[in-house]
């Protein structure tokens, strides 16, 4: 099972108004909150002479397995709304050492926050995720609310909760090929 919330952090722009020199303190932020986040994991920036840069190799391994989001320049939505702008500065992905916990930095949103855990135990992994949720704020982030509508985001289908809650599943032989 898989819980995303989509969230963005008080005093800073939403991202389509980020210019470059914002997306990169906004990243380098959050190196800092992940440094003494108190969950064992590591981060791997996708900006180019960041000291945790990933290679394009090791980061299309983690698009592979559905870890990491892919080129933002693809998307029509995203570019013309300047979500996009200054690809691939100021973005990111922090994954737990069990791969478990994941926050991509700088995508549609400054944060999206990813827990999966296996089963079917709904409020297991709604604890992984507030556990996360928990830790940003201590590090001393608010996250960008309205008290009626919900957290702030920059696509209106993630107002409010901005969560999002999936089961993926395996269904042996429904395509025909028993190889699967």
């Amino acid at each position: 099972m898989r819980a995303i919330v989509a969230r963005n952090v008080k005093g800073w722009n939403l991202p389509p108004s980020m210019d470059k020199a914002e997306r990169l303190k906004f990243e380098d932020t959050m190196v800092k909150v992940f440094e003494s986040f108190g969950i064992a994991g590591k981060y791997h920036s996708l900006t180019p002479g960041h000291k945790n840069l990933i290679s394009e190799s090791d980061a299309n391994i983690l698009r592979k397995k559905h870890f990491l989001f892919n080129d933002m320049t693809t998307d029509n939505h995203l570019t013309s709304s300047g979500v996009a702008s200054d690809w691939p500065h100021g973005r990111g992905i922090w994954i737990s050492e069990d791969q478990t916990k994941m926050i991509w930095i700088g995508e549609e949103d400054q944060l999206r926050i990813i827990s999966i855990v296996q089963g079917n135990d709904l409020g297991l992994v709604d604890k992984s995720l507030h556990d996360l949720l928990t830790a940003i704020e201590k590090n001393g982030l608010e996250f960008a609310e309205h008290p009626t509508y919900g957290g702030l985001t920059a696509c209106p289908t993630n107002m409010g909760t901005g969560k999002r809650q999936s089961i993926l599943g395996k269904f042996p032989c429904i395509t025909g090929n028993k190889k699967d």
